[in-house]
């Protein structure tokens, strides 16, 4: 309970500096450990633009594109959905796999942050 705590964990992987990344599928975010299991931070994602893929569905499929004319606030769709896996490769780069939004967002580890 508490800072950190899990509710649907999914999937883990660690880094070469030991950090420990938790994709929490039932409030779809990553969770971020140090080596010793400490809580650091958490996040839920920020898609800047849709993939080619997901550019192509919206535009061919009426029903998203009518669904997205309609919607208030597209900012959701910047957010991870229902994460189920999680890989982190030697450059650092983190790999966040998405079951609703069938996409990997990947980011980029800052290295001797504080």
């Amino acid at each position: 309970s508490g800072e950190g705590a899990l509710h649907r964990p999914s999937s883990v992987a660690v880094d070469k500096d030991g950090d420990v990344y938790v994709t929490d599928w039932d409030v779809h975010r990553l969770a971020i450990y140090d080596a010793a299991g400490n809580y650091l931070t958490s996040f839920e994602g920020d898609e800047d633009k849709p993939s080619p893929w997901r550019q192509e569905r919206i535009d061919e499929t009426s029903e998203v594109r009518n669904a997205r004319k309609r919607a208030e606030d597209l900012s959701i769709e910047r957010k991870f959905r229902w994460p189920v896996a999680v890989n982190v490769d030697a450059e650092g780069r983190i790999m966040v796999l998405e079951t609703m939004s069938s996409r990997i967002q990947i980011y980029v580890k800052e290295q001797n942050w504080i």
